[in-house]
């Protein structure tokens, strides 16, 4: 600014041109006249470039591939008016640049109806407020509970269950399996996301309520700013809301089986719900914690020593063992058979060091996880109790989580980079107006056309088979025993145990031990004494 106030006031008729009066300072300062811009003027994009690109938006395209279009369409002049255009007159250009992204992205989410530039919070309020103008009807249906946050102490909440999630939910999780999991970063806000989620006639996941809620003030982590108590509100909220819809019939929602990663506070919360659910704990997280406590005593490596890999090995044998076991006795068995042999190990000074390793991850094991309801939770008697509940057959029973953390990669990896500005994480207002009304939309119906194809599959070759089945059936694959063991012999035995051949040795034919060699490996066997050595000289 040069402090020139040289400026023009001129009135005309637009439809003639002629000029009726001319008003103003037309005399600028030596400051202004030797001055220089310090950048070109701003000249507008075409509309049409914006339209093509917001259009590639809404089919998913990434940044690179809009401007990739946008190259080729300015090369061969396919835009609207391109030709025809003088380009020392034009007042428009055509190529995008970095700064148009911006522009862009704000007109995308305008479409979809929402305003990024006010705060994502006053979004979401407005959407649920019916006097509001901004009410979205949609949106609101879908929503269960919302608790906006309003003071430091409090939490912002949001449950979502669309009409088909509600349907699902009393299909295939109301009186059986529920699978329960929290995840994060998946907004630029410090939310958490917990979903809850069933198996249809598939076994396939299916998500059957989505909890968002924010991480409370002061947490210096977002994975760890929930506790039993927000969990079992989550929970509950569902629970009584999902038991007073007209879909309740008079039920009240209830899992008959859940099964959680090693959280103790998911796991607190399920039982808190459900007092009287079977809670099952995913057979993956419990060996990573195992593996993890082994690694930290002995090592992640193969240990050199021969004790040292004795040691492992005949730890992983054991945990094979107990995750196998059905009688809580037996099981604690075989960890005081383990301690004993490492006791007897403490005795030689080379094997010391390895056996008292050896000795505290079992004491790892009898402080957490050996007690009587913690090992029914992972052990093979809590999938044959929860078998037992639901009337399937005891593989229908989920070991892990998977369903769940296969869900989560595809919604990370799949869903929400769509809709993501070069990877950036979303605002949580846009992130819920997606999941309402494009991710749960379509994963519902992709369900329903996999069903449909199934049907028209079986119908069509039923016909050419002249109705003659075609399938063996799931259930009649499986083992019709009503035994309460899963496989006959598949359970130690106190002398199984006390033998001294019980680790893994080849001679022992036994199911588990047979398993476990599978599992484990050749068999440890005891370096040979080394008496003495004699040349041998060759001859001809």
């Amino acid at each position: 600014f040069t402090g020139c106030l040289a400026h023009a006031d001129i009135t005309y008729d637009n439809v003639s041109g002629h000029t009726f009066r001319i008003l103003g300072l037309l005399q600028h300062n030596e400051e202004c006249q030797d001055s220089a811009m310090k950048r070109m003027p701003a000249i507008p994009l075409h509309q049409h470039v914006f339209e093509v690109a917001l259009q590639q938006l809404k089919q998913g395209a990434t940044i690179t591939a809009i401007q990739m279009r946008n190259v080729e369409m300015c090369k061969a002049q396919a835009y609207r008016d391109q030709r025809l255009s003088d380009p020392m007159q034009a007042n428009q250009r055509y190529h995008l640049e970095a700064s148009d992204f911006s522009r862009l992205y704000v007109l995308h989410h305008r479409t979809n109806g929402i305003d990024v530039k006010r705060p994502a919070e006053l979004n979401v309020d407005n959407w649920l407020n019916k006097s509001s103008r901004s009410f979205q009807k949609d949106v609101f249906n879908a929503i269960f509970h919302y608790s906006p946050r309003t003071s430091a102490s409090e939490r912002f909440e949001l449950f979502i269950s669309t009409s088909e999630m509600e349907e699902a939910a009393w299909m295939h999780v109301h009186n059986s399996q529920l699978i329960l999991d929290g995840t994060f970063g998946i907004s630029s806000s410090r939310l958490l996301l917990w979903i809850a989620m069933g198996l249809d006639s598939d076994r396939r996941g299916l998500p059957v309520a989505l909890f968002l809620f924010s991480a409370p003030a002061g947490a210096l982590a977002t994975h760890t700013g929930y506790d039993t108590e927000i969990v079992s509100r989550l929970l509950t909220t569902w629970k009584t809301w999902l038991s007073s819809r007209p879909s309740a019939k008079g039920r009240v929602f209830e899992p008959a089986v859940a099964i959680t990663d090693t959280d103790a506070k998911e796991c607190g919360a399920l039982i808190a719900t459900w007092p009287s659910i079977t809670l099952l704990l995913c057979k993956f997280h419990l060996r990573q914690c195992w593996t993890n406590k082994r690694s930290s005593l002995l090592g992640k490596k193969k240990s050199d020593s021969y004790w040292g890999g004795h040691v492992v090995q005949r730890i992983r044998c054991l945990e094979q063992a107990l995750i196998q076991s059905t009688h809580h006795e037996t099981a604690k068995a075989a960890v005081a058979a383990e301690r004993q042999h490492f006791l007897k190990l403490q005795g030689d000074r080379s094997s010391k060091p390895s056996a008292d390793k050896g000795l505290a991850f079992l004491a790892y094991l009898d402080s957490f996880w050996m007690r009587k309801d913690m090992w029914r939770s992972w052990s093979q008697s809590g999938r044959v109790e929860a078998a037992a509940r639901m009337g399937i057959p005891i593989d229908g029973v989920l070991p892990t989580t998977n369903h769940l953390e296969a869900f989560n990669g595809v919604f990370k990896n799949k869903y929400l980079p769509q809709w993501q500005r070069s990877g950036y994480r979303l605002r949580f207002d846009v992130l819920i107006l997606h999941l309402v009304r494009h991710i749960l939309p379509h994963i519902f119906t992709l369900v329903r056309q996999r069903g449909e194809i199934a049907a028209w599959r079986r119908a069509r070759f039923s016909v050419a088979a002249e109705g003659a089945p075609l399938l063996r059936s799931r259930a009649g694959a499986q083992s019709t025993s009503n035994s309460s063991v899963p496989w006959p012999g598949l359970v130690m035995t106190l002398s199984e145990i006390n033998s001294p051949q019980r680790s893994c040795a080849p001679n022992d034919s036994s199911p588990l031990s047979a398993a476990i060699r599978m599992s484990s490996g050749p068999a440890v066997q005891h370096p040979p004494p080394i008496l003495g050595r004699k040349k041998v000289h060759a001859t001809g």
